[in-house]
């Protein structure tokens, strides 16, 4: 274990609440416009009911082990949401157009699809594909948005790279190409050039400071756990105690990066018994997890890391204030 985990331990979670102070919180007047990215969050509020919604829609995601896909407009998924919630109050004859128009709504496909009468090894391969679909329809603008990012700049190559092996559907070239990225990241993000410091760093601070997932939660679940027996009592360290002082919309983001970020990073041996991408074992040849399903989920966890830049800059204590 890296000492640089140890001692960001021991900050990590004075670190988060500083985070949650810098989030913007209900302004005392209303105000239409709210935070639809993680930069916004800090200048702009997201109403509770809002926040809520997209943590439910996380919670569903890592269910079925997809992160967040932080590259949807969360505008737009809102909108059609609440449609859908209006449209299924029209007539059967409507039914068939209906369907299509709620199904711009990723969270209430991916509902759709969780609640299909077949076996749940069916669902999975349908919310699979669909996801994976969604990822390909949006790949172009990802991907642009990859090379165009400064921190990017210096491995544009790779990103070119990396795009046409993913359109040419050379999955075992993707997941390799696309690991040493996120670690590079990792390290910038920690202003170090020490190669032993990557994701499992913040990975190894997060355990010995016992915080998981769960204790990023924003909206319901700073007081609820979902189980299998619905909404219970949290359990565990919270960073807030209070929907007042929880980590809003950075938190959905959060929660899944971290959730992630454990499954993809912990340590792997040959008597591991896991179907998901290891960092660990991929790096020693493990070619298992090879598929476009588990390159698209890689992918958009990059894409995690990514947007969080400002929020995992001052976790890990390396930057005061978010870029504006």
């Amino acid at each position: 274990m890296h000492k640089l985990a140890e001692e960001l331990a021991k900050d990590l979670f004075d670190n988060l609440k500083s985070l949650a102070d810098r989030i913007a919180r209900k302004p005392p007047t209303f105000d239409p416009r709210w935070a639809k990215t993680i930069i916004e969050a800090f200048s702009l509020y997201t109403r509770t009911s809002s926040v809520n919604y997209f943590v439910a829609f996380g919670d569903s995601l890592r269910e079925w082990e997809w992160p967040f896909p932080a590259y949807l407009d969360l505008d737009s998924e809102i909108k059609y949401s609440t449609r859908a919630l209006r449209l299924d109050k029209w007539p059967r004859p409507f039914y068939p157009l209906l369907k299509l128009l709620k199904w711009r709504s990723m969270n209430r496909l991916l509902l759709d699809l969780s609640l299909m009468d077949t076996t749940k090894s069916i669902r999975k391969k349908w919310i699979d594909w669909f996801l994976s679909r969604r990822f390909c329809k949006a790949s172009k603008e990802v991907f642009a948005f990859w090379r165009a990012h400064p921190l990017l700049q210096s491995k544009r190559q790779v990103i070119l790279d990396l795009e046409k092996a993913y359109n040419a559907k050379l999955w075992g070239t993707c997941i390799p190409s696309i690991l040493p990225l996120i670690d590079y990241l990792m390290r910038h993000f920690f202003q170090t050039d020490n190669l032993f410091v990557s994701v499992s760093t913040l990975v190894d601070a997060f355990r010995i400071a016992k915080l998981t997932p769960e204790s990023l939660k924003p909206g319901y679940g700073v007081a609820f756990d979902i189980t299998d027996e619905g909404l219970v009592p949290a359990r565990g360290p919270r960073v807030a105690d209070s929907v007042e002082k929880d980590l809003r919309l950075p938190g959905v983001y959060l929660t899944s990066f971290v959730d992630f970020a454990f499954r993809y990073y912990s340590w792997h041996t040959t008597a591991s018994s896991i179907e998901e991408v290891n960092r660990h074992a991929v790096l020693h040849g493990d070619m298992n997890y090879w598929s476009k399903t588990q390159t698209t989920k890689v992918l958009m966890f990059f894409d995690l890391v990514v947007k969080l830049e400002p929020v995992l800059r001052i976790i890990v204590g390396t930057e005061e204030t978010p870029s504006s």
